[in-house]
């Protein structure tokens, strides 16, 4: 029996590929000078030895710091006020969720401009997740229809602003979700959409949830999670 039980720990450790610690650290540059302000809080992925996340540390550190050199220097075009933030989600998915979003707002602007894009890695072996690499054929077709149904009121499903009232979205629009961020929340597929995508800018930027077991039939992984989740 021990030896039984030993036999499937050893099946276990090796078919999670002995699961990545990621670790999200921050680097902060905050400023308020004569005619501009920043403030940015960038992440920087750790526990994983991945020449991509490397690169891509590399990357969000070498933007935060054109941005800071573009508004210090008052280039054309460069914002009066930046803050730039991320979040990450706890979820079941096995995936390690960061969201990254920015605000900024030029000096003569009446409105300022918010963005969302966002960064997944799987914790077993810290590669990339995207849409394509995480969902099968068939899905994308099946999510524009449902937000599609959401906004033409079909669905019974509301979407709430951050003032907790429905969002207004526009009428017959296009549903792009390369236009959004998709994230991973709890047990729900997220996908937060940029200002003036779906709705005017007084509704922000409209958050569209789908709980795993909707979209349970076009998700590559799903069989595995459910066995054992650290097969994500």
């Amino acid at each position: 029996m021990k030896k039984l039980l030993l036999l499937l720990t050893l099946m276990i450790f090796t078919a999670c590929g002995g699961q990545k610690k990621i670790v999200v650290d921050s680097l902060t540059y905050e400023k308020n000078g004569d005619n501009y302000f920043y403030k940015i809080e960038i992440p920087q992925i750790k526990g994983i030895r991945n020449k991509e996340i490397e690169e891509l540390n590399v990357e969000l550190s070498e933007l935060a710091d054109s941005t800071i050199e573009s508004m210090v220097n008052g280039l054309e075009g460069s914002p009066a006020e930046y803050i730039e933030s991320y979040q990450t989600f706890e979820n079941d998915f096995g995936i390690t969720s960061i969201l990254l979003e920015t605000y900024s707002i030029g000096e003569n602007d009446a409105n300022g401009i918010q963005a969302s894009e966002s960064i997944n890695i799987k914790n077993s072996d810290g590669s990339f997740v995207t849409f394509d690499s995480f969902f099968k054929e068939g899905a994308k077709e099946y999510i524009v229809d449902q937000i599609k149904n959401i906004i033409n009121k079909s669905s019974g499903k509301i979407i709430l602003n951050s003032n907790g009232k429905e969002v207004a979205f526009f009428e017959d629009v296009e549903v792009d979700l390369n236009n959004s961020a998709m994230y991973f929340e709890g047990n729900d597929i997220c996908f937060k959409f940029d200002m003036y995508e779906l709705a005017p800018h007084s509704e922000g930027q409209p958050i569209i949830r789908f709980p795993k077991e909707e979209l349970k039939e076009f998700i590559k992984w799903l069989k595995k999670h459910d066995i054992l989740s650290c097969f994500f």
